[in-house]
């Protein structure tokens, strides 16, 4: 997590930062931002997640997107929202606070990300960056351009869970330990004794969307979430949320869900 605060940074770029503060203007940016989003190793940076962010967990007015242009070309882009905090209005990343997924900046070169950093500097404002992966260059980039003109507070978080997916599952299951195989085959056989077991993964169509996310909120809510009060079926906004954005991905054709079924039903 990063917080800043300080005066402006005077300029001498030729880059054009705009502040996109509708969702018009975030959505007619759709193409470009992706083409710039491509090379990011942060999926949660993609336009679909961003726009869904923009439409399902803030008001309109609070929308405060950071752009950098060169020569008409969209090279930089900081997806900020404004938000309220013990009476202190700061900006921070759009769908951190809510989601608590990785987050950051786009960007294309260098350059671009001191112009995208100078011009979050300008709008002299305490500025929160959370969910930024440890090894990103805007850390240390950020912490040169503050330098003597602001101040900025920098402190590790939560890591993030993943599983790596480019191996196929034989090589996959190679690498976890005896242990592990050893439950998870235990698991399926107990599961076998109530019925057959089947495992589904669905490519859906945008029409088709909602109806998968009704019975993955209903599995969802068979669990310890929903005693804990935290599950979707329990969480209008978040839902909507994810709602929204599986519907873009699926546009798109890289949304998946997947069940596993015993005797035909999702557990």
């Amino acid at each position: 997590m990063v917080s800043v605060q300080g005066t402006p940074l005077s300029s001498v770029l030729h880059d054009l930062t705009t502040v996109v503060a509708s969702r018009s203007e975030l959505e007619a940016m759709a193409a470009e931002w992706d083409i710039l989003a491509a090379s990011n190793a942060v999926p949660m940076l993609s336009h679909a997640w961003i726009q869904a962010c923009a439409e399902s967990l803030y008001d309109e007015d609070d929308l405060h997107v950071i752009t950098v242009r060169t020569g008409g070309k969209l090279t930089g882009a900081a997806p900020l929202v404004r938000r309220v905090h013990a009476g202190i209005a700061r900006l921070e990343l759009a769908g951190v606070a809510e989601l608590y997924e990785p987050s950051g900046l786009l960007y294309d070169t260098d350059d671009a990300l001191d112009a995208l950093l100078r011009a979050v500097m300008d709008g002299r404002r305490p500025v929160l960056l959370s969910r930024i992966p440890v090894l990103s260059p805007i850390i240390p980039r950020l912490r040169s351009l503050v330098r003597g003109r602001g101040v900025m507070f920098a402190k590790p978080g939560a890591g993030t869970l993943a599983v790596p997916i480019s191996l196929g599952w034989s090589e996959f299951q190679g690498q976890t330990s005896s242990r592990h195989r050893y439950d998870l085959k235990r698991a399926r056989r107990r599961a076998e004794e109530s019925g057959p077991v089947t495992t589904r993964i669905y490519n859906p169509a945008p029409e088709d969307v909602a109806a998968l996310l009704t019975d993955f909120a209903r599995v969802e809510a068979s669990g310890w979430k929903a005693r804990n009060g935290s599950s979707l079926s329990q969480r209008k906004t978040l839902r909507q949320f994810f709602l929204n954005y599986c519907t873009r991905a699926a546009h798109a054709g890289t949304v998946r869900f997947a069940f596993l079924e015993v005797n035909g039903r999702s557990i």
